[in-house]
């Protein structure tokens, strides 16, 4: 065997160790939403959606999913949750939306894209961009199949 195949060789075995590794990479979060209580029956959840489409709810309470749950969104599913973030210009929104009212659920949102991650809290006065985009996010609860996680103990 001459150098010059070695050589190849050699880069077909480390292209295939990389394809391989990266297969084998953990899903990565895309966007996290949380709600938070109030005095009402507003619903208490945390939802995180990661990049290969796998939906995590953990359901406090006024929800219909109590505990903890998954679904799958399809790439379709994905790619429009994605374009409603660009739509808004997620990057460019205030930190922070918080005025001096009362008794109001707030809203924490991150996404990520890339190396760049912002996280929004929305307590009130956010702008209808974002309150339509958590609306759209909220929407899943009732849209996609939840599968339970927790398993049932045995009586």
């Amino acid at each position: 065997m001459n150098l010059k195949n070695v050589i190849l060789y050699c880069g077909i075995i480390v292209m295939a160790i990389a394809c391989a590794s990266q297969k084998n990479q953990p899903p990565k979060l895309l966007m996290e939403m949380s709600r938070s209580s109030c005095m009402g029956v507003c619903p208490v959840y945390i939802m995180q959606i990661y990049d290969n489409g796998l939906v995590q709810l953990v359901g406090e309470k006024n929800i219909e999913q109590i505990g903890t749950y998954k679904a799958m969104l399809t790439s379709e599913e994905l790619i429009a949750l994605k374009k409603q973030f660009d739509e808004i210009d997620f990057f460019t929104l205030e930190d922070e939306y918080v005025k001096r009212v009362s008794d109001l659920p707030t809203t924490y949102i991150s996404y990520t894209l890339g190396d760049q991650t912002k996280r929004i809290k929305d307590y009130y006065g956010a702008p209808e961009g974002l309150k339509n985009l958590e609306n759209y996010i909220q929407n899943y609860l009732k849209e996609l199949k939840w599968d339970s996680t927790e398993e049932v103990e045995n009586e």
